[in-house]
């Protein structure tokens, strides 16, 4: 009796330790999943933060660059330079504001912010955004122009001023002399970054300042753009209400969910550094991540962007938590009880075995597939989920055993552009890449369309330990998207039917005229043999009409996608006659511009394709002209030895400047839905680009002919005269 209590006691001593054990392995391995969540969390504010940064760094520059091609401005800039006449200066104000007016109003309305010109001395010349005030010094108030105007360099980032922050490009001028000039800031705010993070990627976030970087009494000044509120987050930053914002759930409501992590915020914020924190006790929002935005100047850090997101998998890691403990509670009070009871070491083993398959099966469940492979030559796996038996057919065991290498079920086309992503991917400094979607070849040769995630695990040294990625098959919104591009062209199609029936009507009529009068000549007996040749030599020309009409049809419906060397003279004279009757219908006057003998290798369908969906565009643009001339330009050239150079121009009036750059995006149309569907310069950029290595773009031109000045849309497209297999 008394070694049974010595055993029962030695027993529970070590049921304890080992419990205890299983505690710390339990917290510590949930610990590292939310941390995997949360730091996923922090990478994907990151990237949407510099995705926009760029964006915006692309469209500011567009905007000075535009600006500074208006010969005017630099002329309006250089004479205010040149001259110290308080009303001559008032004027060229006056004038630059009436110029730019305009294309203010269309910057305003893509999220710029501030419009502004400054002289050489930091002194305002001209604020776009508020023109009454002018001629203030901005010294010691705005650095960035301090810092332009001093060494003429561009100067991007986050800075304030007065009364507003923002994220400000500011950039030297200087004239065709070479004199400079000034500066002009292009900047916009932090309320259209939040904007951006909210309907691009459903991210609600705060932008908080720095008490710091305005003085302390400016805060209740009247005259402040923005409006500041005391943050819930930290005591020293200043909250700015967007639109999208209200008092109660920004400030109140975070007041309360943020109580018990507010000296961790306030530790982390100090170290001036990226971080991310789980709240524990939230139903609005469970994870709060925080980057810092610098000042331009110093560097210094002075304001955050804050996301919050209500995570649901970290319940899940905690309900797993919790049911793990419990399952390695009950397992190991079972062992106890085995123990004690003498059971064999047999049971014990199946026991555990039914545990951890119950574990495992946790992280088997879904339609994605998980993989983990390590950074070596073959992308060894050494882990995937069973989902892969879904996606690609094969058993987790061929996979793990590389019975079949990953990179082996890879389209062939596709291989080497997803090799030199990973290569891509991991000369970077991120944590995250996105692959562009590929081919995967199945278990039962199916070509299926995949979306590939990955993250890179690197070590304390920064060097890259092993790959954890996602795949999501897409092959069903692939499919779709096929489905709408050979609809646009049964819509070609079936304009062309009515073509070749508006076609065939003159030369029926006249073959029919023809012999019906043969007909009755010979029986009423008053036949002259002699214009027999002449009738039948019409019969048999009118026919060789209708065969031509045939054949280019028959060619245009086939859609063969065969390489090979064609006349492009040729081709365009056979597109212009599948249209002829709409050219006819329509009035339009077709002026072609090339030589005989241009040769390319290529698609000649689909180019053909893309010449219909480009006159069908012009024919719209033409339809809308009223008593005018229509004209059609069509251009052949050669752009250089190995390039040739294709251009269709018309009179239309052009293309909104506002909506000129999404002409090839698919689904945008400027016409009414139920008259085109917005994919047939989608379509023709695809197989110009993708099917024919070309460039193709579009512009607004302005030109004359036979004395008179037109305007009108331009496309242009290049081709190579020889086709390479880029793969």
């Amino acid at each position: 009796m008394k070694n049974k209590k010595t055993i029962l006691v030695y027993l529970s001593l070590f049921f304890i330790l080992l419990f205890s054990i299983v505690i710390y392995l339990n917290e510590k391995n949930y610990e590292e999943r939310v941390d995997l969540v949360l730091s996923n969390k922090l990478s994907k504010l990151e990237t949407n933060y510099k995705i926009f940064m760029y964006n915006q760094k692309v469209l500011a520059d567009n905007i000075f660059d535009d600006t500074m091609n208006i010969k005017s401005v630099l002329k309006i800039l250089t004479q205010a330079n040149e001259t110290q006449d308080a009303n001559k200066i008032t004027l060229l104000r006056d004038e630059l504001q009436k110029i730019l007016e305009k294309k203010y109003s269309q910057i305003k309305a893509k999220g710029i912010l501030q419009y502004h010109f400054v002289f050489p001395n930091n002194h305002v010349f001209l604020r776009m955004h508020k023109p009454s005030k002018f001629a203030d010094d901005l010294t010691g108030i705005r650095q960035d122009f301090e810092y332009v105007n001093k060494h003429k360099k561009i100067v991007r980032g986050f800075s304030n001023g007065r009364t507003a922050h923002g994220f400000r490009n500011v950039y030297p001028i200087f004239n065709e002399q070479k004199q400079y000039l000034g500066a002009v800031e292009v900047s916009f705010s932090s309320e259209l970054l939040q904007e951006y993070l909210q309907n691009i990627s459903g991210i609600h976030s705060h932008f908080l300042i720095n008490k710091s970087i305005f003085d302390s009494k400016a805060w209740e000044r009247d005259d402040m753009v923005m409006k500041y509120f005391q943050s819930a987050e930290n005591s020293d930053l200043m909250f700015h209400i967007t639109s999208s914002h209200t008092h109660e759930r920004c400030i109140v409501n975070n007041t309360k969910n943020l109580l018990h992590i507010k000296d961790k915020i306030a530790a982390k914020i100090k170290l001036k550094e990226k971080f991310v924190l789980h709240i524990p006790i939230s139903i609005q929002s469970n994870v709060i991540a925080f980057y810092p935005v610098k000042q331009n100047i110093t560097q210094d850090v002075v304001a955050w962007v804050v996301s919050y997101e209500y995570v649901r998998l970290i319940d899940t890691i905690y309900k797993d938590k919790n049911y793990i403990l419990v399952s390695i509670f009950i397992f190991l009070l079972i062992v106890f009880y085995f123990f004690y009871k003498n059971i064999t070491q047999q049971q014990l083993i199946t026991q555990k075995s039914q545990e951890q398959e119950r574990l495992l099966s946790l992280f088997d469940k879904g339609d994605s597939v998980l993989f983990k492979w390590k950074n070596d030559e073959n992308w060894s796996v050494e882990h995937v989920s069973k989902s892969v038996e879904t996606l690609l057919g094969y058993t987790v065991e061929e996979i793990l055993q590389n019975k079949i290498p990953y990179s082996s079920s890879i389209h062939l086309d596709d291989l080497q552009t997803v090799i030199d992503e990973v290569k891509e991917g991991s000369k970077s400094k991120n944590d995250f890449f996105a692959h562009n979607p590929y081919r995967v070849i199945t278990k039962d040769n199916k070509i299926k369309w995949v979306l590939d995630y990955t993250t890179i695990v690197r070590d304390v040294n920064g060097n890259i330990e092993y790959f954890i990625g996602y795949i999501v098959d897409i092959s069903e919104q692939k499919n779709k998207e096929r489905l709408l591009f050979e609809q646009s062209k049964l819509a070609s199609m079936g304009e062309m039917i009515g073509n070749i029936a508006h076609q065939w009507r003159q030369p029926l009529s006249v073959i029919s005229t023809s012999a019906t009068g043969l007909q009755m000549q010979y029986q009423y007996g008053v036949l002259d043999k002699s214009t027999i040749p002449s009738i039948c030599e019409t019969i048999n020309d009118n026919a060789q009409y209708l065969s031509t009409t045939i054949d280019d049809f028959r060619n245009f419906i086939k859609g063969e996608r065969e390489l090979k060397k064609f006349n492009i003279k040729d081709t365009i004279t056979s597109f212009l006659h599948l249209v002829k009757p709409s050219i006819k219908s329509h009035n339009i006057d077709v002026i072609l511009l090339m030589k005989d003998n241009i040769e390319i290798e290529g698609y000649e369908n689909e180019l053909q394709q893309c010449f219909i969906n480009i006159f069908n565009n012009s024919k719209d643009a033409l339809k809308e002209l009223k008593d005018q001339e229509k004209l059609l330009f069509i251009e052949v050239l050669e752009e250089d030895e190995n390039h040739i150079k294709i251009i269709f121009k018309d009179n239309g009036n052009g293309i909104d400047e506002a909506i000129i750059e999404k002409v090839f995006e698919p689904y945008f149309t400027t016409k009414h839905q139920s008259q085109g569907t917005g994919l047939g310069l989608h379509m023709t950029y695809n197989m110009i680009t993708g099917g024919m290595h070309g460039k193709i773009s579009i512009e607004n031109v302005k030109y004359q002919y036979n004395t008179n000045i037109y305007y009108g849309a331009q496309i242009n497209i290049i081709l190579p005269k020889v086709y390479e297999d880029l793969d």
